[in-house]
């Protein structure tokens, strides 16, 4: 549909290592950890590896700051060529007492020329940490994990998916509540749409209205539209209002606007990236007098401000890609 190609993330995402090779990745965790949280990282190791590292950061937002002294609840660090793994914390710049576990013990998948599943269990005094499906190490909690917001990975080794699976719901863990409060007008309440889909918003956009997509990742790319006019696959002129394009594997959202048939300014920039391959997500676009404000699991990600009006000439919503919708709700205020 669009005719833009991302660039290469920019140092929100990725941050080079002294050692060669080495590149951090750091993913949001949107709503951060709770009691019963997994974590699970499929991926394989490269043959000849000398280490790879996983960390959980206090903090939500990457910077500079954060990554030379923030708070770091949990480092997982493995040595595949020396056969142990190491777990620490870290309180500011300074590291605290490492937990090696014993030397020859690796489990198998973690070595060379393997694939592995590891699960990081958040649990009530400890994390636990699966390889494969058996328990391999556990580590006392040193920092809350409620300040967990991000997670971050490096070294010999590719990671193909990451899931992030949130703890049954109960009494202790209620539902999320919906994005629209009970006095907004519903004008729309679809449940598991085909794709690509397009749907017709009568009147157009308001200020105000509230678009929430509930859904699950099933590949690399998908993206949500706002039209101005007729069926877009039927008219390639019309002009897109707002354009969003989430492209996994290079973790970014590409923004744009397309009017005369011609593609505008592209915009990149994030507070974070927040999905994870084949996770589930809530995406909540809030319509507004100036732009549109985008939240992702209750965190904010980016605004994108308005380069098409009147807002009520923004007719169509356009959904296809990779990923499968459980709910589509469009809500607008109550008429004052």
């Amino acid at each position: 549909m669009s005719s833009f190609i991302p660039k290469t993330l920019t140092s929100l995402f990725d941050s080079s290592s002294s050692r060669q090779n080495y590149k951090t990745r750091y993913l949001s965790l949107n709503e951060g950890l709770q009691l019963d949280t997994k974590i699970v990282i499929d991926g394989h190791v490269f043959p000849a590896a000398s280490k790879f590292e996983i960390s959980l950061i206090c903090g939500s937002v990457v910077s500079d700051e954060l990554i030379k002294n923030g708070n770091i609840a949990l480092h997982f660090s493995v040595t595949p060529s020396g056969g142990y793994a190491v777990l620490n914390t870290r309180t500011g710049k300074l590291w605290n007492k490492e937990e090696r576990t014993p030397r020859g013990r690796l489990p198998l998948p973690l070595l060379q020329k393997q694939s592995f599943q590891i699960v990081i269990q958040v649990e009530r005094n400890q994390y636990r940490i699966d390889v494969n499906g058996i328990q391999f190490v556990t580590f006392i909690h040193r920092h809350n994990y409620e300040t967990v917001g991000l997670l971050s990975y490096e070294g010999d080794f590719d990671v193909t998916n990451v899931q992030i699976r949130p703890p049954p719901i109960s009494l202790q863990f209620p539902q999320q509540t919906n994005c629209y409060e009970s006095a907004d007008h519903v004008l729309h309440d679809i449940k598991f749409p085909r794709l690509p889909m397009l749907l017709p918003i009568k009147g157009g956009l308001k200020a105000g209205m509230v678009i929430q997509i509930d859904g699950q990742i099933i590949g690399n790319r998908f993206d949500v539209s706002l039209y101005q006019g007729s069926n877009p696959y039927d008219d390639p002129n019309n002009d897109v209002a707002f354009h969003m394009e989430t492209y996994m594997n290079e973790m970014t959202i590409v923004r744009n606007s397309n009017q005369n048939n011609q593609w505008q300014m592209a915009e990149r920039d994030l507070t974070h990236f927040p999905f994870f391959g084949q996770s589930s997500f809530t995406i909540s676009i809030r319509v507004e007098a100036n732009r549109y404000q985008a939240n992702v699991g209750g965190r904010y990600v980016f605004d994108f401000y308005h380069r098409i009006v009147p807002l009520n000439t923004v007719d169509h919503l356009c959904v296809h890609g990779s990923i499968e919708i459980s709910s589509l709700v469009i809500t607008e205020p109550p008429l004052s």
